[in-house]
């Protein structure tokens, strides 16, 4: 099945009034990310008929238990559904998951994506929905994106990194490449999804803003450029970290 895994990466603190839940708290991460996914209409577990881009499989808190991971969440997309669509609903909706839960200082953000049936490049989707950033203050956040990826092999860095200067937009830049020390290893937590270790390639992006919508949408961008023409079913890891 297509699956896509997220990993946030920072810290989560105890608010006024607001601790962070223990292991048998009434509420989780992933009753929060459940109910907060199906009242959006991104994803049901009832009977009631109305869009859905993923099914839910697991989620779970990992603060003070691996080393800056603060928590995951693994979802099926559903038939048809392109991943690089579902992808900014799936991170705004587990940010907001994390952030029921405690304050989120959010430092990175990790998609993993196995076994997925992409038909098409999203990148006009993507850049339609620009006008969401054209009110941001323009604090332009530097950060960093690595992706190791089965569709990079055969492919140049350099012809990469062009293809995404062109999509330099909405107070997005990318580029120049970035050396391999920039690397993050995969830290998935379920370990019968492998990351692909086939390619990588580290870039440099600049966000209008840090938040999750921004990250979402440079990760993104990224997956769908680098994937246009490669091998389907496909699999990835993409990273983007301050």
């Amino acid at each position: 099945m297509p699956t896509l895994v997220i990993e946030a990466f920072g810290q989560l603190a105890s608010g006024v009034g607001m601790p962070i839940p223990s292991d048998d708290a009434e509420e989780d991460l992933y009753s929060l990310f459940t109910a907060h996914s199906e009242l959006m209409g991104w994803s049901t577990t009832g009977r009631r008929q109305r869009p859905v881009l993923w099914g839910m499989n697991d989620a779970a808190l990992t603060v003070g238990a691996d080393g800056s991971r603060i928590g995951w969440v693994q979802v099926e997309l559903e038939d048809g559904v392109e991943p690089v669509t579902a992808l900014p609903a799936l991170i705004q909706c587990f940010h907001d998951a994390l952030g029921r839960l405690g304050t989120v200082e959010l430092s990175g953000l990790q998609v993993t994506g196995s076994e997925l049936q992409s038909a098409r490049s999203c990148s006009a989707d993507l850049i339609s929905a620009l006008n969401w950033f054209n009110t941001a203050p323009r604090a332009m956040s530097p950060a960093a994106i690595v992706i190791d990826d089965q569709s990079l092999k055969g492919r140049t860095d350099t012809e990469l990194v062009a293809t995404l200067q062109q999509l330099n937009t909405g107070g997005f830049e990318f580029g120049p490449q970035l050396p391999m020390a920039h690397h993050h290893a995969s830290e998935t937590p379920d370990p019968s999804i492998s990351t692909p270790g086939h390619s990588r390639l580290g870039v440099s992006v600049t966000l209008p803003e840090w938040s999750a919508t921004a990250v979402s949408w440079a990760l993104a961008i990224v997956i769908d450029a680098t994937g246009a023409s490669g091998p389907c079913p496909r699999s990835f890891t993409a990273r983007l970290d301050v």
